[in-house]
C-alpha cells in the first residue's frame, strides 16, 4: 500500500487533531484552576503560581470582611454600659445592643422610660446605618450617644426616686 501526498496530510492532520484534543484533556490542574480564576496561562510556571496566589488573595480579601477595631465602633459605650462582648460582625453588637435594651423594657411601667429606650434602640439602628456608608467611626455618634445615655440615666434615677 503506498501513501500518496493528500493521504499523508489527512493523517498528519487527523494525528494533529487527536494529540491536540489530549493536551486539552491533559492540562495540569493550575492551568485548570488559572482558568477558572479568569487567569491567561503563561509558560513560566512559578509566574502561574504566584499569579494564582495573588488572584486568590485578591478574591478573599472582597469576600471576608474588613476588620473594624472595637474602639472605631461609636456605639462601643452603650456596649460597656449594657455589659457587652463585641463581636468580630458589627451587625452582631447591634443585634445584641437591640436585644439587650428590649429586655430593658419588658415589664416596664414607665411609658415614657420604655419610649426613651425605644428611641435609643433606633437611634443605635441609624447610627449602624450610618457607619456602614461611612465606614469610620464618628465622633458625632458618639457625643450624641453618650447624651442619649446621660439623659437615659438620669430618666432611671427619677424614676427610682
Amino acid at each position: 500500500m503506498s501513501i500518496n501526498a493528500i493521504s499523508s496530510v489527512s493523517l498528519y492532520e487527523y494525528y494533529y487533531q487527536i494529540n491536540k484534543d489530549e493536551q486539552k484533556k491533559k492540562e495540569s490542574p493550575l492551568v485548570e484552576e488559572m482558568r477558572r480564576y479568569g487567569l491567561v496561562p503563561t509558560d513560566n510556571e512559578q509566574l502561574n503560581i504566584q499569579l494564582l496566589k495573588n488572584a486568590k488573595e485578591a478574591k478573599e480579601s472582597q469576600n471576608s470582611p474588613k476588620e473594624i477595631p472595637y474602639s472605631d465602633r461609636p456605639w462601643a459605650d452603650l456596649m460597656y454600659q449594657l455589659d457587652i462582648q463585641f463581636n468580630p460582625d458589627p451587625k452582631d453588637d447591634i443585634e445584641d445592643i437591640k436585644e439587650e435594651l428590649a429586655k430593658l423594657t419588658l415589664g416596664m411601667d414607665d411609658e415614657e422610660l420604655a419610649k426613651e429606650v425605644n428611641d435609643l434602640r433606633n437611634y443605635v439602628e441609624n447610627m449602624y446605618l450610618n457607619f456602614q456608608t461611612n465606614n469610620v467611626g464618628n465622633s458625632r455618634y458618639t457625643t450624641t450617644l453618650n447624651a442619649q445615655l446621660n439623659n437615659l440615666a438620669m430618666v432611671n434615677q427619677a424614676s427610682l426616686l
